[in-house]
């Protein structure tokens, strides 16, 4: 029996609303399925996904896809467009059996006269069965806190609560994998129980300003098999990866992990 390869994505849309296509949503909604279908992951982690009077942005992506699972969790306001939620969200190919939302502390740091604030933030943990067995998915959306002219490491106690959760969640003790937006390239540093027993695939920006703010991690029970970064209309690329569960997973895998 060989391993089993699982390919997975994470992509913060900015809402689906780019300067060549003004705010029609559904153009918009078309790009962002167009662009998933191009990398056909089985597993997706969307971020700035919105809500609004009924509207699931995620839910018509999803049809689009023609998946057939769907978590999403709308967060806060959209400081992109008025009136509007937006939040984060899982679509899969496979069955998602449970999930578990964890909430972040709002540090609630204000700009602009106190007109801009920091939205509310969290990360879903959802337990997929993947060909009869079950590994753990992980997206969310990080504090931006570069935007508030603030550095992340004066918010370490937001970091170790995420951290905390997902530990309590089983994310090291069995095969996990980590889709998101961390808004920081520092996750050495800030997330070190985590990352001490995962591997981060991306190395390069993942922004069009330079910055390596997305991340896909997986646990030593998966082999990295390919990695892509897509540069998109939003102001985050599309990642995506290939990996493979090894089919002796319960002793891990044997390659080099690190």
């Amino acid at each position: 029996m060989g391993d089993i390869e699982l390919s997975v994505a994470t992509w913060n849309i900015s809402c689906g609303i780019y300067d060549d296509r003004g705010k029609d949503l559904d153009k918009g909604i078309h790009y962002i399925s167009d662009c998933l279908k191009n990398v056909g992951a089985d597993i997706i982690g969307l971020q700035e996904v919105l809500y609004s009077d009924g509207f699931s942005q995620a839910d018509k992506i999803r049809i689009l896809l023609g998946y057939d699972y769907k978590i999403e969790w709308p967060l806060s306001q959209s400081h992109i467009l008025a009136g509007a939620k937006m939040g984060i969200a899982v679509l899969s190919k496979y069955p998602i059996k449970s999930h578990v939302k964890i909430d972040l502390p709002n540090p609630n740091l204000t700009i602009n006269d106190g007109t801009t604030v920091t939205h509310d933030k969290g990360f879903i943990c959802s337990t997929i069965d993947f060909n009869g067995s079950n590994i753990l998915f992980v997206t969310g959306h990080m504090f931006p806190f570069h935007y508030f002219d603030r550095v992340e490491s004066d918010f370490t106690y937001i970091f170790k609560c995420l951290e905390e959760q997902l530990i309590k969640n089983s994310i090291l003790n069995m095969p996990s994998v980590i889709c998101a937006d961390f808004n920081t390239d520092d996750l050495k540093s800030l997330f070190p129980n985590v990352i001490n027993g995962c591997k981060d695939m991306i190395h390069t920006p993942t922004r069009r300003d330079n910055r390596l703010h997305d991340h896909l991690l997986c646990n030593r029970y998966w082999n990295e098999h390919m990695v892509s970064i897509i540069p998109t209309l939003s102001d985050h690329h599309l990642c995506w990866a290939k990996i493979k569960l090894c089919y002796t997973f319960d002793k891990g895998c044997t390659d080099d992990f690190k």
